[in-house]
């Protein structure tokens, strides 16, 4: 199976590779260049909320603006 890093860059060098074969055809590699950015550590990945802070039902417990 490999180390982490052997899988990660083997998932790197998958990437670059589609991104090369989608421009090769014309195609829009936005998304494959920003993954990339992420994988290379160029670029940190978006937060988002997760558990009782995500959960609308919850809004009214978890407000600050009170």
């Amino acid at each position: 199976m490999g180390s982490k890093a052997q899988r990660q860059n083997q998932y790197l060098i998958r990437l670059m590779i589609k991104k090369a074969r989608h421009e090769k055809r014309g195609w829009n590699t936005d998304g494959l260049a920003r993954e990339i950015a992420y994988v290379s550590g160029e670029k940190a990945r978006p937060t988002f909320n997760t558990g009782r802070i995500a959960d609308e039902r919850m809004k009214r417990y978890t407000s600050s603006d009170d």
